[in-house]
Order: structure tokens, then C-alpha cells, then sequence
């Protein structure tokens, strides 16, 4: 639902370049982003023997803070969600972010009378969501996984989809490349809106 690629992207880069580490192209990014994140800051060269994970990751939280109303819904979302929740679809969030600034960046999209529940992870360290959504499946009353669709933009979200064994559908636009979420062999929608065509059709 966030669109945050761009901020994100940056702001990797800004962490590089303050080391005098080699910058990322956003092709670069696509192909390679993953989680959970320390794998893949250990890939762009950080060297945890000179610091800690947990600083760089505080330390990109505190510059995400500083951008994160650049951070909107993605085209066509809120239309998408709204019609769901007319048609009297149950929509649950999973997000890789801490639970509480999960909640807060809900109330400031005015995202949360569409959503029935939001799932965020403990900590800031972007450990990945396979673990919280388990939880969820497990704790989550009336909840089928046969009748549950994760809506993602990241091979993760179909790791995450097949770990809890639902179904998945992937759109690009978000951290990883249209080739990358192809290579999933997840069912790959161009937009949100021929996702939403698709599952609304009579």
C-alpha cells in the first residue's frame, strides 16, 4: 500500500556514502533488495565488526522519520480498498513495520476504518514477516488460509505467502523488479487496478 521505494532507495544510498561505500543503482536495488535486511546490507558492503546492525538500523529509521510524508498511498490503492471493504471483503495489513509506527502511519493515510486488523513486526531490524503473520493465521478468528489472498510487491511477500499457505498476487512498483516477482512464479498483476478488475469480475 505505501509507496516508499524512492525514500528508501535514498536514503540506503545517503547510508553508503557517508561511509565512502560504493552507491547502489536502482536497477541495482530491484535485482537485489531483500530480507531480511542485515543479509542484504552485509551484500552492499556495511561491516558490522566497525558497527552494529542495530545502529544502522536506528539510524535509517531516524532519516525515514525525516521523509516519511513523501511516503503515500499507491496509485489507485485507496480506491481499491475501499471498494473491498464495500463489497465486505476482511483486509488485514502485514507490514515489515514496528507495530506501533504501523498503527500511527495508518492514521495519518486515514487508511484504518478500511483494514479489520494490522500486523506489524516487534522491532525496527526489518527481520522479514513470516514470523508475525504465522501468528496472525494462528490467533485470526473465521479466518480461512483457502480464502486468503496476500497482496504484495516483493518476492518476500510471496515467501511469506507460501510459509502461511495462502495464496499470493504480486504487483510491481515497489522494491524489486518486475523480473524478480516473474521469477516467483506468483500470479503478477500490472496495476492494481487489473488485480482488482480480476478478483471483482461477476
Amino acid at each position: 500500500m505505501l509507496d516508499d521505494s524512492r525514500v528508501c532507495f535514498d536514503i540506503l544510498n545517503r547510508m553508503l556514502a557517508r561511509r565512502g561505500l560504493s552507491v547502489v543503482s536502482q536497477e541495482q536495488y530491484e535485482e537485489e533488495f531483500g530480507f531480511p535486511v542485515i543479509d542484504y546490507y552485509t551484500h552492499v558492503g556495511f561491516d558490522f565488526k566497525k558497527e552494529s546492525y542495530g545502529t544502522l538500523a536506528k539510524e535509517f529509521i531516524d532519516e525515514y522519520d525525516l521523509h516519511e510524508l513523501e511516503c503515500q498511498v499507491r496509485a489507485d490503492g485507496i480506491a481499491a480498498i475501499a471498494e473491498f471493504k464495500n463489497r465486505g471483503y476482511r483486509q488485514s495489513i502485514l507490514s515489515a513495520l514496528e507495530q506501533s509506527r504501523l498503527h500511527t502511519a495508518t492514521l495519518r493515510l486515514s487508511l484504518q476504518h478500511y483494514f479489520d486488523d494490522l500486523v506489524g513486526v516487534a522491532d525496527y531490524l526489518a527481520g522479514g514477516k513470516i514470523e508475525r503473520g504465522m501468528q496472525y493465521i494462528v490467533g485470526c478468528n473465521n479466518c480461512n488460509a483457502e480464502e486468503i489472498l496476500m497482496i504484495g510487491d516483493t518476492p518476500h511477500d510471496y515467501d511469506v505467502a507460501n510459509a502461511l499457505n495462502i495464496d499470493c498476487a504480486l504487483i510491481p512498483g515497489g522494491h524489486a523488479s518486475i523480473n524478480r516477482l516473474r521469477n516467483t512464479g506468483a500470479l503478477i498483476y500490472t496495476s492494481i487496478n487489473e488485480l482488482m478488475g480480476d478478483i471483482l469480475k461477476p
